[in-house]
């Protein structure tokens, strides 16, 4: 699997809740090097709330089944799963580097946990 195709251009995105699936399979997880998980099929849904002042709200939930080894005789396992998480960031308006004006550095982006309810 090309990680690429999960790459999201939040810039890109319209104002407004923006819905996006993905469908990960064993390529994936051989793809991220996943040392507990080495095959699996787990579907994600996520929903990206935009705001007009760079504010993105990620709603992610994953659904499907994963093999892990068991923690007594290592054997592979089933293990469903399902979660709900939610990543809050805003992306600057601006860029501040002054090697390359084009570049973002990770430090200027603000990463934060939601908390509340989420609708």
């Amino acid at each position: 699997m090309d990680l690429e195709t999960l790459k999201i251009d939040l810039k890109g995105l319209k104002e407004g809740v923006n819905h996006l699936t993905f469908d990960l399979d064993d390529t994936y997880f051989k793809a991220i090097d996943a040392p507990e998980v080495s095959q699996g099929r787990v579907h994600v849904s996520l929903d990206i709330v935009r705001t007009g002042n760079d504010f993105f709200t990620l709603d992610f939930h994953e659904t499907g089944m994963v093999l892990v080894p068991c923690d007594i005789c290592l054997e592979l396992m089933e293990q469903p799963i399902e979660t709900t998480q939610r990543l809050c960031c805003m992306v600057p308006l601006r860029i501040h580097s002054s090697r390359n004006p084009y570049q973002a550095c990770a430090c200027t982006w603000k990463m934060q946990p939601c908390y509340g309810t989420s609708s």
